[in-house]
C-alpha cells in the first residue's frame, strides 16, 4: 500500500506452523518494502511518459512554422519554439528570460489595424481567456513585421492566471501585396480600387457619402517644363496637404494622374469643411447614395458629376447618386 493508501498488490506467505510475532514484523516490514519498490516503479514509468510526452511535444511545436512563444505574469519568456526563431532571428538562448515586448518592441493593433494600447488587450485577456488581433513587431535585424496573433491565458493546477501563449503568425508579405494593391505607390495614398470597395463597402451599409472630385491646374505644363521628377515631387505635396485639410477618417484617393478624391462621410457642410483652403486645383462635389447593385456604374457617375471643370466654375452644385444614373467615362 502507498502512504496515500493506494493498494498496489498483496503479499501472501503461508506455514502450516504458523508464526513467531518476529516472524510476521518480518513480514510486514517485506510487504511494505516491495510495496515502496513497486510505488518507485510505478513513479519512474510514470515521469518516463510524461518526459516523452513533453518531448514529443516539443517536437511538434517546433514543426510548427507559427512562432508560439509563452510568457510569465511579468512578459519573461518562458519558452520559444524554433518558429519564433525563424521569424524573429532571435535565438531561444537569446530571447528565454526577456521582456517579449520590450524585445519585439511590440505595438498591438486591431483586427482592422487600429492601434491598441498593450492594457486593454491584456485586460481583455483577463477577462475572457483570449485575444485576437494584429502585431507590429521588431526582428532581431531591425525590421518591422505585421503578425496576425492569438493570445491565450495560461493557467495552473488551481486555475491561477500564471502568464499567457502567443501564437503569431507572420504575414508581412501578404500585407506588403494588399498595399501594392489598394495603394498608390507614389503618394502612399488609396487608389482606384480601395475607391471602388469603399464605395461597395457603403451601398452594404446602407450609408452616405460626399465625394469632392480635386485636380491640379497646370501639372501638364510642370512636367513638360521641370520633368516628371518635379511633377511626382508636386503630387506627393498635393497629397501630403489634401491629408492634412481632411477630418480624421476621411479618406483621400489618388485615381491616377493629377486626379485625386476626397471621400468624407457626413452631412454636405461638413462633406465640404476644409477643401475651400486648396488653391491651384479645380474641384467638385456631389452626395454619393448607396442604392444600386452595382458599385463601378455609381463610381462612373460620382466622377462625372464631381469632376470639376477646367476652365471657369471651380465648383458644382451638390447633387444626388442614383441607380438610374449610370453614364460611363
Amino acid at each position: 500500500m502507498t502512504p496515500t493508501g493506494c493498494v498496489l498488490g498483496v503479499l501472501v506467505a503461508r506455514r502450516a506452523a504458523g508464526y513467531s510475532p518476529d516472524d510476521i514484523g518480518y513480514l510486514t516490514a517485506l510487504a511494505d518494502t516491495a510495496a515502496a519498490t513497486l510505488d518507485s516503479a510505478r513513479l519512474l514509468a510514470d515521469s518516463a511518459m510524461a518526459a516523452e510526452g513533453l518531448r514529443r511535444q516539443s517536437e511538434w511545436l517546433d514543426q510548427v512554422s507559427d512562432a508560439i512563444i509563452t510568457c510569465d505574469a511579468d512578459h519573461q519568456v518562458l519558452t520559444w519554439n524554433s518558429g519564433a526563431e525563424l521569424t524573429y532571428q532571435y535565438s531561444s538562448a537569446e530571447a528565454v528570460g526577456c521582456d517579449a515586448d520590450a524585445l519585439l518592441a511590440t505595438e498591438y493593433r486591431t483586427g482592422t489595424g487600429e492601434p491598441v494600447p498593450a492594457e486593454a488587450v491584456f485586460a481583455a485577456l483577463t477577462g475572457t481567456g483570449r485575444w485576437g488581433g494584429e502585431l507590429r513587431q521588431r526582428r532581431a535585424d531591425g525590421e518591422e513585421i505585421e503578425l496576425l496573433c492569438s493570445l491565450t491565458e495560461l493557467l495552473d493546477e488551481d486555475r491561477h492566471r500564471v502568464g499567457w501563449v502567443a501564437v503569431n503568425r507572420d504575414v508581412t508579405d501578404e500585407r506588403r501585396t494588399e498595399r501594392l494593391a489598394l495603394y498608390d505607390p507614389l503618394t502612399g495614398l488609396p487608389n482606384r480600387r480601395y475607391l471602388l470597395d469603399c464605395l461597395d463597402e457603403t451601398a452594404r451599409r446602407g450609408g452616405g457619402l460626399a465625394v469632392l472630385f480635386v485636380d491640379l491646374d497646370g501639372f501638364k505644363q510642370v512636367n513638360d517644363t521641370l520633368g516628371h521628377e518635379a511633377g511626382d515631387e508636386v503630387l506627393r505635396v498635393a497629397a501630403r496637404r489634401l491629408l492634412g485639410a481632411v477630418r480624421q477618417g476621411d479618406t483621400v484617393v489618388r485615381l491616377g494622374g493629377d486626379e485625386f478624391i476626397v471621400v468624407a462621410e457626413g452631412d454636405r457642410r461638413r462633406a465640404g469643411h476644409g477643401t475651400g483652403q486648396h488653391r491651384g486645383g479645380g474641384r467638385g462635389l456631389c452626395r454619393y447614395r448607396s442604392d444600386g447593385p452595382d458599385p463601378l456604374g455609381r463610381h462612373r457617375h460620382v466622377r462625372r458629376q464631381a469632376r470639376p471643370p477646367r476652365r471657369g466654375l471651380r465648383r458644382r452644385t451638390l447633387t444626388s447618386v442614383s441607380r438610374s444614373d449610370r453614364p460611363d467615362l
